[in-house]
């Protein structure tokens, strides 16, 4: 399926989605994080940019945007490796829940159900331009992905919406809980 139903089918009919998903291979996989990665750089990128002149910086603009493509793709690199790392921590869980489907599959959940986050999230930047306050309607966004995530993980491994979810959020609450106690011991918000 082209990239843009791919997208409308992720806001519009999820069913269909998870049954398109089903059959991609990794390569499609792989060039649709791409893509939307490229989106959120193009539609980030000027934000920055933007931020960047308008605060007093240590680095001088011209210099900022000259490493920008260089940070980008290490960020996506970085990016792509932790949703690997990711993907496999959440299929060991759906395993323990009894889940009928592959690694792969687990992947395609995170990799499709994170496109709102791309798509809607990173025009959300823009608003804290306009007002801060503004920017916490990107929590929405968060939520719809979250509940994308796990609607993804229940269709393709057979499971249930609840033990989906628990597959899920077990190993991100302790992954939130060990970060917020490394912060916390390491003294980092002083």
């Amino acid at each position: 399926m082209e990239l843009f139903g791919l997208i409308k089918l992720s806001f519009t009919d999820k069913e269909t989605l998870l049954q398109t998903i089903k059959q991609e291979e990794w390569s499609g996989t792989l060039a649709f994080l791409a893509i939307i990665y490229g989106w959120y750089v193009l539609i980030t990128a000027p934000f920055f940019i933007l931020r960047r002149y308008l605060t007093e910086s240590v680095i001088p603009i011209k210099e900022y945007i000259a490493v920008m493509p260089i940070s980008y793709a290490l960020i996506f690199i970085i990016w792509i490796a932790w949703i690997f790392v990711w993907a496999g921590v959440i299929h060991i869980f759906i395993a323990i829940f009894k889940g009928q489907g592959q690694y792969i599959d687990t992947f395609k959940a995170i990799a499709y159900g994170i496109t709102p986050v791309f798509i809607i999230g990173s025009a959300m930047f823009y608003l804290r331009l306009i007002d801060p306050k503004l920017y916490l309607l990107v929590i929405i966004v968060y939520l719809y992905t979250l509940y994308l995530i796990i609607k993804g993980i229940s269709a393709l491994h057979e499971v249930g919406f609840f033990r989906a979810l628990m597959a899920y959020m077990i190993p991100f609450l302790a992954l939130l809980t060990t970060i917020t106690w490394f912060v916390w011991k390491a003294d980092l918000l002083n």
